[in-house]
């Protein structure tokens, strides 16, 4: 029987190698590894230091099975302020269950409260999570 419960969490500076992991498992998955250049101080700079992006997790029995990176954009046509995901991945044995849907959407409440826009970068994602 499947006990498998989900939750979504913000990542602090505590999880910067675990961020760093799911950046290389997505480069590795893409066949990108080679041009990972990224690194935990640098991570730990520009997400905790810097506040220059966010990430969250998804979390299934108290395990970090997928990650979104967003940040916060405007957008000069809609006049409005924006999320825009710039990556998002979910382990291999974990997809099919609905969780790169719910991580392509950091925080619904954040997006209606704040009448925020949000788009996408890699629409292949919708392609990768089919299979």
């Amino acid at each position: 029987m499947r006990n498998d419960k989900l939750v979504f969490r913000y990542a602090s500076k505590a999880d910067v190698s675990l961020i760093l992991k799911f950046i290389k498992e997505l480069a590795l998955y893409e066949k990108m590894l080679d041009e990972v250049v990224a690194t935990e101080e640098l991570l730990k700079e520009w997400l905790f230091e810097k506040n220059k992006a966010e990430v969250i997790f998804a979390v299934e029995n108290n395990i970090e099975v997928g990650f979104a990176l967003f940040f916060h954009n405007f957008s000069t046509f809609l006049g409005r302020a924006g999320i825009y995901v710039e990556d998002l991945f979910v382990m291999p044995e974990h997809r099919g269950k609905g969780y790169e849907t719910n991580l392509a959407l950091p925080d619904r409440n954040i997006i209606i409260h704040n009448n925020l826009h949000y788009r996408i970068v890699r629409k292949s994602f919708i392609i990768m999570y089919q299979a």
